[in-house]
């Protein structure tokens, strides 16, 4: 402790603790303090960045630091090999302090060679460093200790075995054998077993068994079968009975295997804090509470979107509904005013302009209400434009709906194109005509299939849609989160649980590279843990979805007439031919409606 709390400034510095050191440490290992493995780690550590800093190439290589350095790293890789041997109880996700130490001690070791070779020069004779001798590591065991008194160990036991892994491959079973004789003790009394491993890297599966042996002779005078003069041999096994005789009679063996003899004693569980558990848990939960502040504030701006559908334009005895969705690639969304007016068979709207509240963003489904003094009748064609006003005017047009509130009919009208001057494909339009949607458009399988899988994205993915789900959903950001967390922790749980009951046969002191982590064993606790996390998750998740949430509708005051009139008068030159004139699918919204409802993430509103 006194060395080790010396100030170390320059490189004479370093050669005289670090001999100190390595002297202290050299005489009498067992002798040294495990609690100063650590502060003489760290001592290394700034002897290393000194000597990095002063060690140049064509300097006089340090030699003499080298060989004390590499002493004491020689020192504590010895010590910390005694103390993983030396049997400790393990934590979950818990390293031991001294597997820490050796690694640590072996970095510096490797560290140390870099620093000296940075001083030699071309040519120059080969570096030599001279250490202490490391003592091998001793071959893995299993001792096993054998006593009629509960508890024995290597001090207090009537026999003991020390079983090496070659020791099973052979015929012999003797080496992994207790043989007790008869006579010698009482053979109805019981007997423990206490096995210890010593193998530092494997985890070992061991199976006991018990099984007992006779000898027997045929008395001719008595007619009865006698054990007088016949003994078992400790060579039988499980498969043979060898007796010993001292008379020269026919004799008999037989052997039997007691069931439900073996009982199995483990050793009771630590009460130590595994901090790997609580730190995982409180990561877990200052995350979600972060998470929910923030999906907090954006349920609010949802909410305050979707609390009311704005009115917009003149009042009227026939109202209709409009529904816009915006595109969810990237830029989909405008700044500027959007308008629409709507040509029916009885009549046509007029010009409106659609005003809401952060309307037609990225992924949105837009909302609004327009009246009209006639009756439209059937809707067949829509005009859609924008003013190309502000930051980003470009917008991506996916679809419109108009739903007829006097009838409850709908009219689709499928877009899917940009109104931007910055778009050659459309002439630089913002402004454009679009017919009601036929059958076979509507059934369309690409289109189909590109709807369900943004719906699936944006709504029914419970870990994408948290941050860009439908803003009218009942299904909130923070009930998301909490699903999501909620299904973490109880796989942790379920997983905690199954922890170390079930092993891998696999698993050797072989190389790394071929040891697998699936196995049967492991899929059928995967297959396990999610039979009974997955009720849970999904109940919860049910109960979620099924919530409720009122949306009123409210008249908002109508827009500026000045914008209004500006685009009215731009588009009343417009020609009435520039579309072609259809009326096929007028009546495929009641056939079609349902599906659509899905299509276009309404099922939530």
């Amino acid at each position: 402790e006194t060395l080790v709390s010396l100030r170390v400034h320059t490189v004479d510095d370093i050669q005289q603790i670090a001999a100190a050191l390595a002297q202290c440490m050299g005489p009498s290992r067992e002798l040294v303090c495990r609690s100063c493995l650590k502060q003489t780690l760290h001592k290394l550590e700034a002897m290393m960045r000194i000597l990095q800093a002063e060690t140049t190439a064509g300097t006089v290589t340090p030699t003499a630091i080298g060989d004390s350095i590499l002493n004491i790293t020689g020192d504590l890789i010895h010590l910390a090999s005694s103390d993983v041997r030396a049997p400790q109880p393990s934590e979950l996700g818990a390293e031991s302090p001294s597997r820490m130490v050796a690694s640590q001690a072996y970095n510096l070791t490797s560290a140390l060679m870099r620093i000296l070779m940075r001083s030699r020069v071309l040519n120059e004779e080969p570096l030599m460093l001279a250490g202490r001798y490391l003592s091998e590591e001793p071959e893995p065991y299993l001792a096993v200790y054998l006593h009629s008194e509960p508890r024995p160990n290597e001090h207090n036991c009537s026999a003991s075995r020390r079983i090496r892994p070659e020791s099973l491959q052979g015929a012999d079973h003797r080496p992994y054998t207790f043989f007790i004789s008869p006579g010698s003790r009482d053979p109805a009394g019981s007997y423990h077993l206490n096995l210890s491993s010593h193998f530092r890297w494997s985890v070992l599966e061991v199976s006991v068994g018990l099984y007992t042996s006779l000898c027997q002779y045929f008395s001719e005078e008595d007619m009865v079968w006698r054990t007088e003069g016949l003994l078992p041999l400790e060579e039988t096994s499980p498969r043979q009975a060898v007796c010993l005789t001292r008379h020269l009679t026919a004799f008999g063996a037989s052997l039997f295997v007691p069931p439900s003899h073996v009982r199995f004693v483990f050793p009771e569980p630590t009460a130590d804090v595994n901090y790997i558990v609580m730190l995982t848990c409180a990561v877990c939960l200052v995350t979600y509470m972060v998470m929910a502040a923030i999906l907090h504030k954006l349920d609010q701006l949802d909410a305050s979107r979707g609390r009311a559908i704005p009115f917009c334009g003149q009042r009227g005895r026939f109202k209709y509904e409009i529904l816009v969705k915006t595109g969810w690639g990237r830029g989909s969304g405008t700044t500027a005013h959007v308008g629409i007016m709507l040509y029916g068979v009885d009549s046509r709207s007029g010009h409106r302009h659609l005003d809401g509240d952060r309307a037609f963003h990225r992924n949105s489904l837009d909302i609004f209400r327009i009246a009209t003094p006639h009756s439209l009748g059937s809707v067949w064609k829509i005009r859609v434009w924008h003013d190309n006003k502000g930051l980003s005017p470009a917008w991506f047009l996916q679809h419109i709906i108009v739903r007829d509130l006097q009838t409850a009919r709908s009219a689709f009208f499928l877009v899917n194109d940009w109104l931007s001057v910055e778009t050659e494909a459309n002439g630089g339009l913002v402004e454009k005509e679009v017919l009601a949607a036929s059958d076979a458009a509507l059934l369309r399988f690409r289109r189909l299939l590109v709807a369900e899988l943004q719906r699936g994205f944006f709504d029914k993915h419970i870990w994408l849609s948290i941050w860009d789900r439908p803003p009218r959903s009942r299904f909130t950001r923070i009930q998301r989160a909490t699903c999501c967390v909620l299904l973490i922790c109880l796989f942790l749980g379920a997983n905690a649980v199954w922890y170390g009951a079930v092993g891998d046969s696999a698993y050797s002191t072989g190389r790394v590279s071929r040891l697998s982590p699936l196995s049967v064993d492991t899929v059928a606790v995967g297959l396990v843990s999610s039979v009974v996390v997955y009720p849970v998750y999904l109940a919860i998740l049910f109960l979620f979805r099924m919530s409720r949430s009122k949306v009123a509708g409210s008249p908002s005051p109508t827009p500026a007439g000045q914008q209004v009139l500006d685009i009215d008068s731009c588009l009343d030159s417009s020609v009435l031919d520039s579309s072609f004139l259809t009326f096929s699918g007028l009546h495929a919204e009641q056939a079609f409606a349902g599906q659509m409802k899905s299509d276009l993430f309404l099922d939530d509103s």
